[in-house]
């Protein structure tokens, strides 16, 4: 639930922010009023800049040209063809639907950073090589977070219990159940 209350917040501060801006302008904001978020430059066209009038009033309605143009050059379709599934505001308009219609799950845990191997007690147990799954890499039940080839550094006592530990971060991936996550915390503090 925590999530979803962040999102909406995120989301309702961009609507609050064309709100206030409206209203500054001498304008009356209305129901109508929000941020838009457009991934495709046509719709913009047609939603924003040339809106038929026998429609409900833009979203923008009250906005300069020149508050205007600062919200166009913010959008999702600015970022060119490739990246705008990946623009921080696709992720927060598809994460904030999501959240409204259906429920937003945790997709995956991944490794953020590689993960750290300790051998204790310290001083018997050196490592020779370590390959390590790389950042991105899906925790679940039986992955493989490193590979260790250990090496003798002095005997070891008999009855002496060796523990080795594997510490590295994790981040928390979100979006649809059984669909590729949509976006991780990293990429909710970046919007």
């Amino acid at each position: 639930v925590w999530l979803g209350d962040i999102i909406h917040k995120i989301r309702s501060g961009l609507d609050h922010l064309i709100y206030a801006l409206v209203r500054d302008n001498n304008e009356d904001p209305g129901e109508h009023t929000q941020f838009p978020i457009y991934d495709n430059e046509e719709l913009w066209i047609t939603d924003i800049e040339k809106r038929d009038p026998t429609r409900k009033p833009s979203p923008v309605r009250g906005l300069t040209p020149d508050q205007l143009t600062v919200v166009k050059e913010a959008q999702p379709f600015k970022a060119g063809r490739k990246q705008r599934s990946r623009h921080p505001l696709m992720k927060l308009l598809r994460m904030s639907n999501i959240d409204k219609h259906q429920t937003l799950h945790v997709v995956t845990v991944n490794i953020a950073s590689p993960t750290k191997i300790l051998y204790e007690p310290s001083g018997f147990i050196g490592i020779s090589k370590v390959r390590r799954a790389p950042p991105g890499s899906i925790i679940q039940h039986g992955a493989e977070f490193a590979r260790v080839k250990p090496r003798l550094l002095r005997a070891i006592p008999p009855g002496t219990e060796v523990r080795v530990h594997a510490r590295g971060d994790a981040e928390v991936a979100f979006g649809e159940e059984g669909k590729p996550p949509i976006a991780s915390l990293h990429d909710v503090r970046m919007i």
